[in-house]
């Protein structure tokens, strides 16, 4: 289970701070990942069908992990939209693949979902995680379901009407994970040469994958314009030989 363990009353406020929606897709607040910061490890930006995604690797909680040693970090990605979903799109699937060498958390039982804001964390005040433009009520009420693509990822899929605030802008999904090396108990080291860390083994960043439906229509290619035209100049002969 994340950080929550070494707070007080982790099973209540477990409770309290992740629920799942109407449509299965669970939604965590920027506090269940603990009352310090999350402090960034990595970062990158991609694009895939027109949309742009920033993904972000960060440690639940503190920086030093008093219970499993310094320099154990408990893994977790962000992966926010940071582009408008085009106009008349229909539904967008987002496969987000599990990096080499970790599985996911599923110590809670909800190891993929929405990131959704509450009381921002303010010590530290930097860096903040990005959050989902909703509340958790609203996360349930949009029509949205997680399953797997063939090689067992998570695939996040959101149905027509996509009524979300920006145009999808800033909507923000979790990925938590554990360390396939059991060394260290699941958790991954971000600092080595420590007590607990003989050597680094952060998880490269996975790049999503994302399909849209519907939106804007692609323009024909060359090919095709051929085709449009050769089926015009044969329209045309054909009504100038009836009008001889």
């Amino acid at each position: 289970m994340k950080i929550l363990t070494v707070m007080g009353g982790g099973a209540a406020l477990l409770a309290m701070a992740l629920t799942a929606s109407a449509n299965g897709v669970p939604a965590k607040t920027r506090s269940a990942y603990g009352s310090d910061g999350s402090p960034q490890q990595a970062s990158q930006s991609s694009t895939s069908d027109g949309v742009t995604i920033d993904s972000i690797l960060f440690c639940s909680d503190a920086t030093i992990d008093a219970v499993h040693g310094v320099g154990t970090c408990q893994a977790s990605i962000a992966f926010e939209i940071t582009s408008a979903i085009p106009a008349g799109t229909t539904a967008i699937t987002i496969d987000l693949p599990i990096p080499a060498g970790a599985s996911l958390d599923n110590s809670s039982g909800i190891p993929v979902g929405f990131l959704t804001n509450d009381s921002p964390i303010t010590d530290p005040t930097t860096p903040i995680l990005p959050f989902s433009p909703f509340n958790m009520s609203q996360a349930g009420a949009l029509s949205a379901s997680l399953g797997t693509d063939g090689s067992g990822n998570p695939t996040f899929t959101l149905l027509s009407p996509l009524s979300i605030p920006g145009a999808g802008t800033q909507l923000t999904l979790y990925m938590d994970l554990v360390d396939n090396n059991t060394a260290n108990g699941g958790y991954f080291c971000y600092e080595g040469g420590t007590k607990a860390c003989a050597k680094a083994d952060l998880p490269t960043l996975p790049t999503p994958v994302v399909t849209l439906t519907g939106g804007v229509a692609p323009m024909p290619e060359p090919n095709s314009l051929m085709l449009l035209g050769s089926g015009l100049v044969g329209l045309l002969g054909f009504a100038r030989r009836r009008r001889a």
